[in-house]
Order: C-alpha cells, then structure tokens, then sequence
C-alpha cells in the first residue's frame, strides 16, 4: 500500500455517453487536481470538510461497497471498514460535479490503498490485468453515476493516456507530435453543477428508446469514432470538420445536457468555426471542453460573455514520472488557464 500517492482528476476528450454503447473512448489524466487517502485530523468540528468526506465514505461502504460480493476479493473490506470507523476521509481538490472525475479518483484511491494484490500502476505496455481492473472499477463508481464504464478511475489509477476500445480492449496511447497544431483544446466552466445520475437516465431513455436507438445511437458512435481517428491520426483537415459534426450533433440532439446559458456562444462557435464546444463528463453543467484552431479568438468570445476558461495544451517534448519509461513519446499536460 503506498500511504502517499495521490490520484488525478482526468478529462475524456472523447467517449462521453457514446461509450456506453460501444464506441472508442479517448482519455488523459488532468493533473491540476488531485485526491488521496486521509487519516482525518479534523474530525471533530462539526461541518468540517473532513467530518463530511468521512460521513460520504461511511455512506458509500455501509449502503454499496460492502455489498457487492465480487470486490470482497479484490479490496480488504475489514480494514477499509475499520479505517473508516476511526475517521479515514479522501481529501480531494477536484471540483464536484464539474466532469473532471471526483469520484473516479475516489474509487481509484479506495483500490489502490485496499486491494489485496493492486496492478501496477506504471508497469508499462498494455497489461493484461487492465480489463479486470476496468470491471473492479465499474461496480465501485456505479453507486455515483448509477451506471459506470469505470474508465474514469482506470484514467486516475493507471495516471496515462488511454484508448478504450468497443469490445472492452484498452491501450495506453502516444498523441499527434504538435497537438497545439492539431487543435488547442479548452475548458469552459458553465459555472452550475451536473447531476450525473440524473443525465445517465435521460441519456438512456432518449438513446435506447425504440425510436431513436438505431439511428441517434449509431450516428453519435460514428461521429465520436470520426474524432478520434482523425485526432490520434494527426488528421487536421479531418478532425475539424469531424469535430464540428459532433458538435452539431450534441447540440440537436443532446441539447437537455447542455445548460441553457451555453446554447447560444455553442451555436456562435459552430457559425463562425472559431471553436467547436461537446459536452465534458455527465453534461447538464459543469465544464465544457471545447477544441479551437484560433485559441485567442475563442478566448476573446468566452471573456466578452463572463465565461471563464482554462487551456489544456499537450506538450509531449516533456516526460512525467508516471508515464511509460519505454514509450517513444512521453505526454504532459500543462495548465496555462
């Protein structure tokens, strides 16, 4: 068990929803933000941050976790319970809510203390373990979102940018050698909170109706797919009018995921192609992330309309410690917000 590791919050640049249904899943950990393992030092003011982090772990144990016979031979769910009794809380940075993975790193950091036999996280290529470790993470988030892909967490754990594949295949993955030539990619915080539950169900009933399944199901797969073959293909051309589809598309036909202050600067970007806005996590509020090919008139039209924004540059000449050591390109993410 290593007591000081932390675990960062991710963005999936694509695979929101469309995942559910089989389509590729493009992430990258978020390291502005982080959550680990407390021992709870301030416990006893009532209505402190960890009093209230300990009374959410107490919650999740008692009425899900130790409920669920298959992790009870993954996680040691005696210590975690006694852990929890005399005041363990996660302490964490990551805004709640937002899209950026809460309670991915949460579940990431349960694991990581508890499992019996943890992957490794850093190990190197891909890891025959990775499937397994995706399912242990499906049932401990799907008490949060009500239905989980667990890639949230598997992003947090292994701390890597990662491509997950339909048939559940998952690939650690090098980007396009100048991203920022590719597409500067953004963060737009609506300033309101998602509710991911809740989204999950609309999703669900608006996409898996008898109706609507074949036709918005298939084209919101095909679209997603687009964009991350022509991003991960270096395909600028290609990428951009993918993107803008996408776009189109989640504003048509995802709109009620979308808050209403943000449908009219998504409908300027798409007329002026200055940048492209999708939904960021569960939708509903939160971030957005948005890609420009002009980052600075993007910017200029956010700051005009109140909106505060935060760049997302990939700059692979840097390497990171928890990156693969024997992969070709190393990735790192710089917050210039």
């Amino acid at each position: 068990m290593n007591e000081m590791r932390t675990y960062h919050s991710k963005i999936l640049l694509f695979g929101e929803y469309s995942l559910m249904m089989g389509s590729l899943a493009l992430g990258i950990p978020y390291r502005p933000y982080k959550a680990g393992i407390s021992a709870g030092d301030d416990l006893k003011r009532p209505g402190s941050r960890d009093q209230r982090s300990n009374a959410i772990l107490k919650q999740y144990y008692e009425s899900y976790l130790i409920l669920q016979p298959g992790l009870h031979t993954v996680i040691d769910m005696e210590k975690l319970g006694k852990d929890i009794g005399e005041g363990l809380c996660i302490e964490s940075d990551i805004p709640v809510k937002r899209g950026l993975g809460s309670s991915g790193a949460l579940c990431a950091a349960i694991y990581g203390h508890y499992a019996f036999d943890p992957v490794i996280s850093w190990a190197g290529q891909v890891n025959g373990n990775w499937r397994s470790l995706r399912n242990t993470f499906i049932t401990m988030e799907s008490w949060f979102h009500l239905r989980s892909s667990g890639f949230d967490a598997l992003l947090s754990y292994l701390d890597q940018p990662l491509l997950l594949f339909g048939d559940g295949a998952i690939k650690q993955v090098s980007f396009p050698g100048d991203v920022k030539a590719l597409a500067s990619v953004f963060l737009v915080n609506t300033g309101t909170e998602a509710g991911t539950a809740e989204q999950v169900r609309n999703f669900l009933k608006d996409f898996f109706g008898k109706s609507r399944q074949s036709v918005q199901g298939k084209e919101l797969i095909s679209l997603n797919n687009f964009c991350v073959n022509t991003w991960l293909g270096d395909d600028k051309a290609g990428f951009a009018m993918a993107m803008k589809e996408l776009s189109e598309f989640q504003l048509v036909n995802m709109s009620r995921l979308i808050p209403g202050n943000m449908r009219e600067i998504w409908s300027v970007g798409l007329k002026n192609d200055s940048f492209y806005l999708k939904i960021c996590g569960s939708g509903g509020g939160g971030f957005l992330l948005g890609f420009s090919g002009n980052p600075v008139k993007a910017s200029e039209t956010m700051r005009v309309e109140g909106l505060e924004t935060i760049n997302v540059e990939h700059i692979n000449k840097h390497h990171d410690k928890y990156v693969d050591q024997g992969a070709s390109r190393r990735f790192w993410i710089q917050d210039a917000g």
